[in-house]
C-alpha cells in the first residue's frame, strides 16, 4: 500500500476534469445556440462558415443594389411615358397644321403650343433625376459637327474660349475650338458660354461698334395686323430706341425736328412699315437683316446660347451590382432624351417653307426612339426583378447550409451535457471516495 501517489484519486480527478471540460462546453453551445464558439470548436467549420457569411450579407446587399435599380428604371421610363405623351401630342398637331383650311393664326397658335410641348420635353430630360444624378440628359463634348449644328456665332465663341480660357490664338480652327471645349469642366465651360452671351446680347452704345441686328421672328405680326412698337420691338437700351426712331423718320421722311417722333412716340405701325424701320435700322448698324427662319416670337437682338445647344448628345450607362463578388453586374444606357437627342428641337409649322411631311417623320422616328428606349428599361428591369428572386433563393440555401455548420442540434447537445454532468457528479463523488483510501494505511500502524 502506498500513500505518497494516489492513482486511483488521480485518475479520477482526469475524469472529473474531462466531463467538466465537456459539460462547459455544452453549456456554452446550449446558451449561444452555436455549435462553434471558438475557432477551437471546429477550426475547418469555422473558416468555411465564415466564407458563407460573406457571401449571405453580400447577397442581401446585393438584393437591395438590384431594387434600387428597379427604382431607377422606373423613374426614368415613368418620365419617358410623359415624353411619348407629349410627342404623340405634337404628332396630332402637326398633321392639324398639314390640313389646307388652317389660316397663318391657326398655325401660329399651332406652333404655339408646340414650342411649348419641346419646352417640356427639354425639362423632363434635364429635371428627371434618381438621387441627384440625372438620368436622361447625358452630353459627350463638343465637336465641330455639333457646332455647326447649333447655329453659334464661332468667331464670338472662340474669342469667349481665348478670354477666359486659354489667350493662345485658336486661328478660327474650327478643330482645336472644339476640343478645347471638351476638355473644359462644367464651371469652365459656364463660364466660355457666359462671356459669349454677354458679347452677343450686349447692349451697344453710341458711337461704339454696330449694335447687333434686330431680327423678326414668328408671331410677332402677320400681312394684315398692325405692330405696336414697345411691345413687337422690345428694345429697352436708350440707345437702340434712338436708332429705331432715327431708323423710323429716315422711312417715314420725317426730316424737321417737329415731325421727328422719339421711339415712345412711334405707337402702332403696320407690318410693312415694321419691315421697312427694320431694314433701315440693320442698314444704318452695318448689320445684315434676314427675313428668312422665323422661330420666336418677339423681335429681340442676340441670340444666347446654352451649354447643351454646342454640345453632343450621348448616353449614361448605368451599372448595378446585383451579386456578392465581383464582375456580377448589369448595365442600362438611358440616352439623352431631350428634343436635341430626339432630332426635334428645330420644328416649326409656321414657315412657309415648313414640310409637314418632313416633320411627321421627325416625330415618328422620336416616338420610335423613346419606345425603343423604354423597351430596354423594361427588358432590365424584368432581369432585375428575376434576379432578387434569385438572389432570395440563393441566400436561404445558402444560410441553411451555414446552418448545419454553425448552429447546434439542442436535443443533441442536451444529451452530451446530460452524459456530461452526470459523469461530472459521479466524478467528483469518487474522487472523495479515492482520497480516503490511504487512510487505510493507519490500521496497520496500530
Amino acid at each position: 500500500m502506498r500513500i505518497n501517489t494516489n492513482t486511483a484519486a488521480m485518475n479520477t480527478y482526469s475524469n472529473l476534469t474531462s466531463a467538466n471540460a465537456s459539460k462547459s462546453s455544452s453549456l456554452a453551445k446550449l446558451s449561444s445556440g452555436l455549435r462553434i464558439n471558438k475557432a477551437g470548436d471546429d477550426a475547418a467549420g469555422l473558416a468555411i462558415s465564415e466564407k458563407m457569411k460573406n457571401q449571405i450579407s453580400g447577397m442581401t446587399q446585393a438584393s437591395r443594389n438590384a431594387q434600387d435599380g428597379i427604382s431607377l428604371i422606373q423613374t426614368a421610363e415613368g418620365a419617358l411615358g410623359e415624353t411619348h405623351s407629349i410627342l404623340n401630342r405634337m404628332r396630332d398637331l402637326t398633321v392639324q397644321a398639314a390640313n389646307g383650311t388652317n389660316t397663318d393664326d391657326d398655325k401660329t397658335a399651332i406652333q404655339s403650343e408646340l414650342t411649348s410641348l419641346t419646352k417640356e420635353i427639354d425639362r423632363i430630360a434635364e429635371d428627371t433625376e434618381f438621387n441627384t444624378q440625372g438620368l436622361m440628359n447625358a452630353t459627350d463634348g463638343v465637336s465641330v459637327a455639333s457646332l455647326n449644328k447649333s447655329g453659334v456665332d464661332k468667331a464670338v465663341l472662340e474669342t469667349a474660349y481665348e478670354t477666359k480660357i486659354d489667350a493662345t490664338d485658336l486661328a478660327g480652327d474650327e478643330q482645336k475650338l472644339s476640343d478645347g471645349l471638351s476638355k473644359l469642366s462644367d464651371a469652365d465651360l459656364d463660364k466660355v458660354i457666359t462671356e459669349y452671351n454677354a458679347v452677343k446680347t450686349a447692349s451697344v452704345r453710341a458711337g461704339s461698334e454696330p449694335a447687333p441686328a434686330i431680327v423678326l421672328t414668328a408671331g410677332a405680326y402677320t400681312e394684315d395686323t398692325t405692330v405696336t412698337t414697345n411691345a413687337a420691338f422690345n428694345i429697352v437700351d436708350k440707345d437702340q430706341q434712338d436708332a429705331i426712331a432715327k431708323a423710323y423718320n429716315e422711312v417715314a421722311g420725317n426730316t424737321t425736328a417737329e415731325s421727328k417722333k422719339t421711339y415712345a412716340q412711334i405707337g402702332t405701325i403696320s407690318k410693312d412699315e415694321a419691315d421697312d424701320v427694320i431694314e433701315k435700322y440693320n442698314e444704318n448698324e452695318q448689320k445684315r437683316f434676314d427675313l428668312g427662319k422665323l422661330d420666336q416670337a418677339k423681335l429681340v437682338s442676340g441670340a444666347a446660347i446654352e451649354k447643351l445647344d454646342i454640345q453632343k448628345t450621348d448616353s449614361k450607362e448605368f451599372t448595378f451590382q446585383i451579386g456578392a463578388n465581383a464582375g456580377e453586374k448589369i448595365s442600362v444606357k438611358i440616352n439623352n432624351m431631350s428634343t436635341k437627342g430626339l432630332g426635334i428641337s428645330d420644328i416649326n409649322v409656321t414657315d412657309k417653307d415648313a414640310d409637314t411631311d418632313t416633320i411627321l417623320g421627325k416625330l415618328d422616328e422620336a416616338i420610335s426612339t423613346v419606345s425603343s428606349q423604354r423597351a430596354d428599361l423594361g427588358a432590365v428591369q424584368n432581369r432585375l426583378d428575376h434576379t432578387v428572386s434569385n438572389l432570395a433563393t440563393t441566400k436561404e440555401n445558402l444560410s441553411e447550409a451555414n446552418s448545419r455548420i454553425t448552429d447546434v442540434d439542442m436535443a443533441e447537445e442536451m444529451m452530451s451535457f446530460t452524459k456530461s454532468n452526470i459523469l461530472s457528479q459521479a466524478s467528483t463523488s469518487m474522487l472523495a471516495q479515492a482520497n480516503q483510501m490511504p487512510q487505510s494505511v493507519l490500521s496497520l500502524l496500530q
